[in-house]
């Protein structure tokens, strides 16, 4: 297998430290795999590991695969697809997308050059 390319991205939330990030994005992932409309995977679904066949992609073409791959423990949380389908040539094109959310399991704490400055505190 050839990678072509790889990318990496922290992602939070504007909306505060109880909204889903993890949540929000599995919704997105699910809406990729399912364009066009083809029974695959729902948010729902990949908080499990489970795998699907997708409508081919142009039709007429064999159908795509996707595998995926849960893993989850006391402070992180990791999601693994695997999209695989056919190209002319023989072989087959190969998406890969892993999400995770690791948590910080120290207590936050206020740094003292804030304290009594008017500053907000940051975790550390």
């Amino acid at each position: 297998m050839q990678p072509l390319y790889a990318v990496d991205f922290d992602v939070s939330s504007t909306r505060g430290a109880s909204f889903d990030v993890l949540g929000q994005l599995r919704e997105h992932l699910a809406s990729w795999l399912n364009s066009p409309p083809s029974g695959g995977p729902t948010a729902a679904d990949l908080v499990v590991t489970g795998e699907a066949l997708l409508a081919a992609k142009p039709p007429g073409r064999e159908q795509r695969q996707v595998r995926w791959w849960v893993e989850a423990g006391d402070v992180a949380q990791a999601l693994r697809v695997r999209l695989s389908h056919p190209i002319d040539s023989g072989a087959r094109f190969v998406t890969q997308v892993t999400l995770a959310k690791v948590s910080d399991p120290r207590p936050a704490v206020v740094p003292a050059e804030c304290v009594g400055q008017g500053m907000r505190g940051r975790s550390t």
